[in-house]
Order: C-alpha cells, then structure tokens, then sequence
C-alpha cells in the first residue's frame, strides 16, 4: 500500500500563509485500482488476443471441415445411388437372351436387376483405341432370374457404353450362374412376433375364424361388417369378391397373446385379446379341376381377436403374415364412403367394372 510523503516544511523567509502548498500531499484516489491489479489485467488481455489470433484461423478452417462432411453424409448416407441409365439396354439383353428359340432357361423370367461393375480401363496411349471408339465405359450388370420351377440363377451381360446420350452395346451373349439353394428350414419355429408370449387358442376363437373367413370371403360388405362388430356410422369394409376361402380348412398355425393393461398374467385366466396367424386353402370358383381335388393353393393372414377371454370372441382386424404386430381393432375399416355388393367388381370376369361407391353425408347434408 502507497505511504503518503511528509509534508515539506516552508522555506525560511517563505509565505507563512501559504499553507496551503504546505499541507499539499500525493495521494493516490481511493476509487481507483492498485497498481498491481492493473499490470495483471493488461498482461492478461494481452495473451487473450494473441491466442485469439492464432485460434481462430483454425477453429474456422475445422468448422468448413466439419460442415463439409455433414454435407456428403447428408447427400449419400446408403451409398446407393440407383442403377445407371444403361441397366435398360441390359435388361432388354437379357430378355430377349431368354425369349430365344431354343431358351437358355425355358421359362425363365427376370426377378430383379441386381448391380452393376464398371470394368477397369487402360490409360494413357492405351486408351486412345478405346476412347476414340466412343466407349465411356465398360459395365457388367447382374440379375436374378427363375426358372418355371422357381429355382434360381444368376445372370451377367457386358456392355460398352458410350458418352452422353450414345446408346449402349452388348458385348457377347449373357452368363447363366447357379445360386446356392436357400435354407427352407430357416425360422420355420419363430413366432411372427417375437415380442408376444405365445398363447392357445380356445375352440370359440377357432368359431370366429370361421366366421370372419365366411363373410370376408362373401364379397358382401354388409355382412363383413356385421361380422367385425363396428357399431360406428359412416363406415365400411371391403370383403375379398371372388376368391372363396374354405373355412373348414382353417388352421391356426400361430398363437400370440395381447393382455389388457389391467389385466394381471399371473391372476387372469385368458387375455383380452389374441393375435393368431391363420392359412386357409382358397380358390376360385370354376379353376378347381375336380370335386375330389385335394390340394388347394394356400394363403395366410393374421388375424386380431377381440375379447378372447369371453365366449363370444370377433375377429375385428386383419393384415398379411407378420403385420399383425400392428393391429387396432378396426383399423380396416373404410370411412367417407359406403360400399355395396354392387360397388364390388367381379375379378372372375375382367370385363366388367364396378360401380363408384357413394360418398358419406354428414349431418347438415354436406359432403
């Protein structure tokens, strides 16, 4: 802390009333900071610019980086960018490869374009042949394509293709490749939800079975819907018209159980509800080659459950094999519009059409 200097004494013979100068001293003010406190801060700002100066060149040129490659992530995050313009000069090839008199594969048809390699050229005074040719590039493109028995093969064409618009040319006549046999016994055992326990069904769930295959293969929405139970207004659903599903053929092939929220497991008997996988045989009338037919094409579909845990289940729900998982009671139901038998097209005759189905009023009569 600053010491304050002794005052100096009058000079002899001086002003005895100047006093004023005599009691004058240097005292530092009592608002303003030591000494030390300033030097520090100073020092301390000093640094602070000069990493400053050195820092932020840096964190900029990392925020470009990193904003770059988000960018590219954002643009490309499969790596797939779709097939280019000249798979569909390769899958003409192939087609018009298995069409031939005699057929390389009688029967077959393609399954799916599977991808495509671009074949490595050479550089330099080597490439002048082939860049002067017109050829951008050479492709090898691969399918899958089955047989009439579904067995499965694979199948690559080469193509030279040329720049910009410029079509593509085969190179040679297309491979056929064998493909190993998939392992049919795979998940044969795994319920279609693994996450539901696995439950019985009791013999009245079996009756709602056969009751919704009945009116969902009637082609009469009235009836389905008196089936399903959906007691509101302005409602529809749309039975399947045409294809007949032989309820006693019924087979329960899957059973999961769907307990309510205030149900207890280890307490009630049953579930409220009950998801169960179903095959049916089905067919359409007039394609059955004798009444002692005994084999039938089969179709499959999950089927939602309502009130399971009493004697009178519904079946109030539907989807294809797996999508059960997702079912609400109702959720097929159609709403805007009311569907009829005759709205219903005929899918055993082609040539005829069905009717528009009529739009649902609301209470003031308006659309």
């Amino acid at each position: 802390m600053a010491r304050n200097k002794k005052p100096k004494k009058a000079p002899p013979g001086g002003d005895p009333l100047n006093w004023v100068h005599e009691q004058q001293v240097d005292a530092p003010r009592a608002d303003m900071p030591g000494t030390k406190k300033l030097t520090k801060s100073v020092k301390f700002h000093r640094r602070f610019i000069k990493a400053a100066i050195f820092i932020l060149p840096v964190a900029l040129l990392s925020n470009i980086v990193l904003v770059a490659n988000s960018l590219g992530e954002t643009e490309d995050t499969t790596g797939y960018t779709g097939p280019p313009a000249s798979h569909t000069t390769a899958t003409v090839a192939v087609k018009k490869w298995l069409s031939t008199d005699p057929s390389p594969l009688p029967g077959g048809e393609i399954i799916s374009w599977d991808e495509y390699k671009k074949t490595p050229l050479p550089k330099g005074e080597a490439a002048k042949s082939i860049t002067e040719s017109g050829v951008k590039s050479v492709e090898v493109h691969s399918f899958t394509v089955a047989s009439e028995q579904g067995v499965q093969y694979q199948v690559q064409v080469q193509l030279a293709v040329g720049d910009g618009t410029s079509a593509a040319t085969v190179i040679g006549e297309p491979s056929l490749g064998p493909i190993a046999p998939a392992l049919e016994s795979i998940g044969t055992e795994l319920s279609p939800w693994p996450t539901l326990p696995t439950g019985a069904a009791p013999d009245e769930v079996d009756t709602a079975v056969k009751v919704w295959a009945k009116a969902f293969s009637s082609g009469d929405p009235a009836l389905l819907l008196n089936t399903v139970g959906d007691s509101r207004k302005g409602v529809s659903y749309v039975p399947l018209n045409g294809m007949i599903l032989d309820e006693e053929s019924t087979s329960i092939v899957h059973v999961g159980e769907k307990w309510g929220e205030n149900q207890n497991p280890n307490e009630d008997e049953a579930p409220e509800q009950l998801l169960v996988q179903v095959e049916f045989e089905g067919y359409w009338p007039g394609t059955t080659t004798s009444t002692n037919q005994t084999s039938l094409p089969k179709v499959t579909y999950d089927l939602l459950v309502d009130r399971a845990d009493t004697a009178s289940p519904r079946v109030v729900a539907w989807a294809g094999p797996g999508g059960g998982y997702w079912l609400k009671p109702y959720s097929n139901a159609v709403t805007g519009v009311v569907v009829s038998a005759d709205d219903l097209p005929d899918a055993t005759n082609p040539d005829t059409e069905s009717d528009t189905a009529d739009p649902v009023e609301d209470e003031e009569g308006d659309l």
